[in-house]
């Protein structure tokens, strides 16, 4: 939790001395403009909207892992052990992904290679 301290006239330090200048002014420039209505392109919100606009539910992820191990704590019953992001495949759809069951058939197959 985060707490504000109280300066001399009543506002939170660092507000009343402008980021550290004794002159009550930005040290970098004069405070950025508000926009209320979060529509101008370079507000903080436009700008995460249009990063994580390209994440969609139809992009396909590629995730190397080293092997698979049985885990009570998911639904599938499975966990990957050290997945990383290999890349992502615009040129696959989410029907090219693997399914629950691929990944059952190739921990089955990790499990007999490994006897």
């Amino acid at each position: 939790m985060a707490t504000s301290v109280k300066g001399e006239e009543g506002a939170p330090k660092g507000e009343s001395a402008g980021h550290g200048a004794a002159s009550g002014h930005l040290a970098h420039g004069d405070p950025p403009q508000k926009d209320t209505t979060l529509q101008h392109p370079r507000c903080v919100f436009q700008i995460v909207k249009r990063h994580y606009s390209r994440y969609t539910p139809e992009l396909v992820a590629e995730i190397a892992f080293n092997d698979l191990q049985a885990s009570p704590h998911y639904p599938g019953g499975l966990a990957l052990r050290f997945a990383r992001l290999k890349r992502y495949r615009p040129d696959k759809s989410a029907s090219d992904a693997d399914t629950i069951d691929a990944v059952r058939a190739h921990y089955a197959a990790q499990a007999r290679a490994a006897r």
